[in-house]
């Protein structure tokens, strides 16, 4: 009987028919996604997002809980303005100290990375001993540093020594349901969040209405089983960057198409004017222009790797510097697979960090390209460098995946989050460069360099980057890595090819925005394709420059 019941009951759930105005094509998942409707180059497309609205009032309240009142602090654009949350209670005492004594984005951003250590902290943000002692007196409790054996925290692996990864003041905001419109068609409950470090927190406490998004259009399925694998033109999901810091609103874009013509793999992206209805009557009303961007766990893998399978991390933290000792499970987050342990990733750590490398190069190479794409890697390193980009390994311990394509058995380079790309420094917007932390000792990331892109050289790149000091100080790596700039420069980056799409893409936005009469942003988006050309001159020049000199 038993069985028979649940015979039955498998049947129903199978026969659940889908709502009507399903075609498979746009909703499902028996189709291949479709990029050139979602990620299209020669266009801006448009969205419409529907809220009930207790779903919207919602999302507000779980936004205020998390990152405090919004519009409490300054333009986003400006060198005020803290980029993390402050919860309640403490946590937004704690923050409104800390705009006290004049920090900043990146002093705090730097900072955080030393944390449990808050001598450290103290230091790098050049706070004096009573401002410690009131740092300290205002902590949350709600903070917790990883213990001794405890993933993030003390030794972990024997022999690796200790770990730490980071501090993280919130949590993700919830998701809720919502309608999307797009071509005449719908897709309904929908998952919404809001996402991002920095440029949600910061957006959100300055009063921007554009902040950053992900959807998810199967995140319901268990609630609505009519829905279930519910697609958007094959894309489970999609992240939308509001272009923080980019008056241009071309560098998430862009910096994506560059690594990919270069070939290295790296999300597609595209346009989109997003509207936004509150549900409350009042109609869709114009939230923003964003890039979206494809989600490598979803569809990148998928479609730029033979096999799909793998191991896929986000590193975030000491241990995403590779630095001898640092590995810990906390600084690898764990995207697929995750019960499959971490063998692939200490693996690469004890090919790195073998002695062969002085002893033995060509031994020490060969069990490195047993575990790391290295050619990738390079082309990735080289890309990055003629293009630059201060937001990334080498500077700071994030924005990159690994994927472990098990048809290679090596983990391959995936660059992430390039908004803060092809430029020199942050000073673009505003910002001063953090102090060096003194007290930093080699260990973790260090505060001297932030905010500014590293050399085309990397001489000024230490061995806590070991990903780039050691293969550059290896003769074989370091001329492919030449060979390699010298290629970017000439194609993917180069001034002929580079003049051309920076100039397509600010008429796609500038026609974009001007049926929408954005003076302003029309304005930015000006000025913002100039820098961009001024900077492509300047890049071409260091390039021929340091080849040259490399060459003598």
């Amino acid at each position: 009987m038993l069985l028979a019941c649940l015979a039955f009951t498998n049947a129903a759930s199978a026969q659940v028919e889908k709502p009507p105005g399903w075609p498979d094509v746009s909703h499902g998942n028996v189709v291949p996604e479709d990029k050139d409707v979602v990620m299209p180059d020669d266009r801006v497309n448009e969205m419409t997002l529907t809220f009930r609205p207790h779903d919207w009032s919602a999302a507000l309240d779980n936004m205020t809980e998390l990152y405090g009142e919004r519009g409490t602090q300054g333009n986003a654009r400006g060198p005020g303005g803290l980029p993390f949350p402050g919860g309640s209670g403490a946590g937004r005492e704690l923050f409104a100290l800390l705009d006290d004594f004049g920090i900043g984005l990146q002093t705090m951003m730097a900072a955080t990375r030393y944390m449990p250590d808050m001598d450290a902290v103290a230091a790098a943000m050049g706070l004096n001993d009573v401002q410690r002692q009131q740092l300290l007196a205002l902590m949350p409790e709600g903070i917790e540093f990883p213990g001794p054996g405890q993933p993030g925290g003390g030794p972990g692996q024997p022999g690796r020594g200790p770990g730490g990864g980071g501090l993280s003041f919130a949590e993700n905001p919830d998701c809720q349901p919502i309608e999307v419109r797009f071509n005449g068609k719908v897709w309904p409950e929908v998952g919404f969040r809001f996402k991002g470090n920095s440029s949600l927190a910061t957006g959100w406490r300055s009063g921007r209405q554009d902040l950053p998004f992900k959807l998810d259009f199967d995140e319901f399925e268990d609630l609505h089983p009519e829905l279930r694998n519910q697609r958007f033109y094959g894309f489970k999901q999609l992240a939308f960057s509001n272009n923080f810091l980019d008056q241009s609103l071309q560098r998430e874009k862009v910096m994506a198409d560059i690594f990919r013509s270069a070939g290295v793999p790296a999300p597609e992206t595209s346009f989109w004017l997003v509207w936004l209805d509150s549900g409350e009557g009042d109609g869709p009303g114009y939230l923003g222009l964003y890039t979206a961007v494809e989600l490598p766990d979803d569809t990148l893998i998928e479609t730029q790797f033979t096999d799909d399978n793998g191991n896929m991390y986000k590193p975030d933290g000491n241990g995403a510097t590779f630095a001898d000792g640092s590995f810990d499970e906390a600084s690898f987050d764990k995207e697929t697979n995750r019960d499959s342990g971490y063998g692939d990733v200490l693996a690469l750590f004890d090919a790195l960090h073998n002695p062969l490398r002085e002893s033995a190069p060509l031994a020490w190479r060969d069990g490195l390209e047993e575990n790391l794409d290295v050619d990738g890697f390079l082309r990735w390193l080289a890309t990055n460098q003629v293009a630059q980009n201060w937001d990334v390994y080498g500077v700071l311990p994030h924005n990159y995946y690994l994927y472990a394509d098990d048809s290679r058995g090596v983990l391959t380079w995936i660059p992430w989050d390039n908004n803060m790309s092809l430029q020199e420094s942050i000073a673009v917007a505003g910002y001063v460069t953090a102090p060096q932390n003194p007290r930093a000792g080699g260990r973790g990331f260090p505060a001297e360099g932030f905010g500014r892109a590293r050399s085309l050289s990397l001489e000024d790149v230490g061995e806590e980057w070991p990903l780039i000091r050691f293969l550059l100080d290896d003769e074989v790596y370091a001329a492919r890595y030449r060979q390699l700039v010298e290629e970017v420069a000439a194609g993917a980056f180069s001034v002929a090819r580079m003049t051309a799409i920076y100039g397509a893409n600010a008429d796609l936005l500038l026609e974009a925005l001007s049926d929408l009469g954005d003076e302003e942003a029309m304005a930015g988006v000006r000025a913002g394709r100039e820098e961009l050309l001024a900077h492509l001159g300047r890049r071409a020049q260091a390039a021929a420059d340091w080849l040259a000199l490399d060459e003598a």
